[in-house]
């Protein structure tokens, strides 16, 4: 379970106090844009300057590699915008950037370095994969990164495989013009229960994320019964567009709501005039965004220092301005930097997080696919 808002709040203030306050007129331009952007004062980024400090040789070692090339989700504009103070920070490091699709950075690179090729440095987003590369020992240890010390509870593996990029809570997302409040689920048994949404539920094809989340919660029983009972009573509309494709189809109208959407996608919409809200049941399923380092690459350095980076305060804050994502910093698990933080913050709601569960995820996903070919009885 994530750490409490009352606890997280009481830890920011503590540090401040210990750490001496960022100085405006010391940051970098971007920086300066983001936190004015988010209506932040400097002194957020107190401790800034241990954050940053490197071990001793990274960025000459960094100066002799290869460009690390890194493998994500973000637009090309977006990893520009994100990075601006990177690039002023450490101007010898050197990053190719590729947007990638699931296939790209999950399938096709695992074969790729199962062959002796590689086609990133950095990986993200790689859950479906993390077991087939924890085997073949292909994965760094990232406990030598400064700031792994940083990363909120939960958003990082203990053997350092892997840290949290972001996180993110998969709860659903719904046309506020076509669903009523008293329709929106308590549980997320009322979807099954509650006869308004049979027929109009959309589910995207991926049960990771939020389905491991309720197993945990109410067990394996209960799971298998939830899931049964969702496409043989509820009979969801099926779209397999992928999970931002299919809220914005809810945004558009074309179904009431759909299952999993992001808080920071959902967010995005409405921000932009869309009629769609985010709505959590009393269960919150949390997923942080998984970042790797392959084994046996020649830009480790310029890879490393990029993801320090990206895990100190500042990294954090571009992220979060750019592309809304909610940071997995210790110190910024609060309500400030959440899309809807009246959802996720409830003290009625348990916030549960995806601990990767492979083997979890391997029996639900084999009873997904039956239910999605309608093989369920």
């Amino acid at each position: 379970m994530r750490i409490g808002i009352a606890l997280a709040t009481g830890l920011a203030i503590a540090l401040l106090a210990l750490s001496p306050p960022a100085r405006a007129e010391d940051l970098p331009a971007p920086t300066k844009k983001y936190l004015a952007m988010l209506k932040l004062d400097p002194s957020i980024l107190a401790g800034l300057d241990q954050e940053l400090k490197l071990p001793a040789g990274w960025l000459d070692a960094a100066k002799k590699e290869p460009a690390a090339q890194i493998l994500g989700t973000w637009t090309p504009q977006e990893w520009r915008d994100m990075t601006q103070a990177l690039k002023l920070r450490y101007p010898e490091v050197r990053l190719d950037y590729t947007r990638s699709s699931r296939d790209n950075r999950q399938v096709q690179m695992l074969v790729a370095y199962k062959q002796g090729r590689r086609l990133a440095d950095v990986i993200s987003s790689f859950s479906s994969v993390y077991e087939d590369l924890m085997a073949l020992h292909g994965l760094v240890d990232l406990r030598d990164l400064p700031n792994f010390k940083n990363i909120a509870p939960g958003a990082y593996a203990k053997d350092g495989s892997w840290i949290g990029e972001r996180n993110t809570y998969w709860c659903m997302a719904y046309n506020t013009d076509l669903v009523k409040k008293q329709d929106l689920p308590k549980e997320w048994e009322d979807l099954i229960t509650n006869p308004f949404w049979k027929g109009k539920l959309a589910l995207s094809n991926a049960p990771a994320g939020w389905l491991p989340a309720i197993w945990r919660a109410k067990g394996e029983d209960y799971g298998r019964r939830f899931l049964t009972r969702i496409f043989t009573e509820v009979k969801p509309i099926r779209r397999n567009e992928g999970r931002d494709a299919t809220a914005q189809l809810t945004a558009a109208g074309e179904q009431a709501a759909s299952v999993p959407s992001s808080d920071y996608r959902a967010k995005e919409f409405s921000d932009r005039g869309a009629p769609i809200g985010f709505h959590c049941p009393s269960i919150v399923p949390a997923a942080p965004a998984q970042l790797g380092l392959l084994a046996g690459g020649k830009s480790e350095h310029n890879a490393k220092i990029f993801l320090n980076w990206l895990l100190s305060k500042e990294g954090q804050i571009s992220m979060h301005a750019v592309v809304s994502e909610v940071p997995v910093h210790k110190d910024f698990q609060t309500a400030a930097f959440l899309p809807y933080p009246d959802e996720v913050l409830d003290k009625s709601k348990t916030i549960i997080e995806d601990d990767f569960d492979m083997k979890l995820l391997d029996r639900i996903q084999k009873l997904w696919t039956l239910g999605w070919d309608n093989e369920l009885k």
